[in-house]
């Protein structure tokens, strides 16, 4: 019986039948602990092999069709949503590291554009810093769609202004030790209010994430 689902799990894992590929590794996974005992066989042991090499083809499947969300192929294709929601059903069986790559590099490329906007000179400046804040809450906000993809448990856009805050203090930091003068203490305020008003803005869904 192990024989016959690593082999469905794999024309699974080679169609990219997500949804189905999510049940059968767990299937998989639950007969392969009842050979736990049977380590030293040199079939089990083949089979474990070919399991984890399954699951590793599945994670490179998962992260090629992940990277072709934000080029459009989500306009162009309306089922690609829902394949990558079936993706994340894999995911969630896969090692927790998966998971956690998964999501950082989607938050990673989610703040490229911003860090290029951010770095540019009109406005890699302190009193530009509103329109940091208003970027991010945008890009939430026009993205509702794509956080629906990933299941609640990956709080993906809190781990997105996580990352997006830290980012944020690490180009303000080089703002400022470049600056030819202290700056006055008006724009010092209106950094301070800006990022308190995102705070109090993201409140309710941060508090939601414990």
């Amino acid at each position: 019986m192990l024989v016959s689902t690593i082999e469905q799990l794999q024309v699974m894992a080679s169609k990219k039948q997500y949804k189905e590929a999510s049940a059968q590794q767990e299937v998989v996974s639950q007969l392969c602990s009842h050979f736990d005992g049977y380590r030293d066989n040199p079939k089990i042991t083949e089979l474990r092999d070919k399991f984890k090499n399954i699951k590793q083809i599945l994670k490179s499947h998962v992260y090629s069709d992940f990277s072709s969300l934000g080029t459009g192929k989500e306009r162009e294709e309306s089922s690609f949503l829902q394949h990558l929601t079936d993706a994340c059903l894999v995911v969630d069986v896969l090692d927790p590291s998966v998971r956690e790559e998964l999501v950082k590099k989607f938050c990673d490329r989610e703040l490229i554009s911003y860090q290029q906007i951010f770095e540019g000179a009109d406005l890699a400046k302190l009193d530009k810093t509103e329109r940091r804040y208003a970027w991010v809450k945008r890009r939430l906000r026009t993205n509702e769609e794509i956080w629906k993809i990933f299941p609640t448990s990956l709080h993906v856009d809190y781990l997105l202004c996580i990352q997006f805050c830290k980012l944020t203090r690490s180009q303000l930091e080089d703002i400022l030790e470049n600056l030819k003068e202290k700056p006055d203490v008006g724009t010092l305020l209106m950094i301070v209010f800006s990022i308190l008003d995102a705070a109090s803005d993201r409140e309710p869904k941060v508090r939601g994430q414990g």
